[in-house]
């Protein structure tokens, strides 16, 4: 991604909150990247042609798509080099440190939920299930690594099935793959 797409995007995604919901001006996201309305118009139309920003009305609003929010995760994830991989490693239990990077990821997969990205009907009342299987772990005093693998893997199956492309399922096998 050129790196004036990149950084409409991620200024998007903060002005959004990560909410696909809620709309901005694209000409005022350029306005604070120090753009003239040309150049915010020509990053956000490339944007729109990969599919990571919606056209909310003709007068300019814009909203992050699902793809755009987790491009954008994805770039900040990649420059931010001070965590390493996130892994359920080969113990019985969870290692000391992971349960508040875990607790990040749940909550951009509930955004994800919240957004209307998940399973439909009874697949997404089995994902809700595994979130709070998830969330009921991550509060024991000794988080059980194949209980969270398990219900990761639920997770990363049901989004898979959902958004075909979408990078958060690969993510979750990382996670779930490396330590098993």
């Amino acid at each position: 991604m050129e790196d004036p797409s990149r950084r409409f995007l991620l200024q998007l995604r903060k002005e959004t909150g990560g909410d696909p919901s809620r709309t901005v001006s694209l000409y005022e996201i350029g306005r604070q990247l120090g753009w003239q309305r040309p150049e915010a118009l020509r990053a956000a139309e490339n944007l729109m042609a990969e599919g990571f920003v919606e056209v909310r009305s003709l007068s300019g609003a814009v909203a992050i798509s699902r793809a755009g929010l987790s491009a954008a995760e994805a770039e900040l994830a990649a420059a931010s080099p001070a965590s390493p991989p996130l892994r359920l490693g080969p113990a019985p239990v969870l290692e000391n440190g992971m349960g508040p990077r875990l607790l990040d990821l749940l909550r951009e997969i509930r955004l994800r939920l919240d957004a209307g990205g998940g399973p439909p009907g009874d697949r997404r009342r089995e994902f809700e299930a595994d979130l709070r299987t998830i969330e009921a772990q991550l509060g024991s005093p000794r988080p059980k690594n194949a209980v969270l693998r398990e219900a990761f893997r639920s997770i990363a199956e049901n989004l898979g099935e959902a958004a075909a492309g979408d990078p958060l399922p690969a993510r979750l096998r990382s996670l779930i793959d490396s330590g098993a």
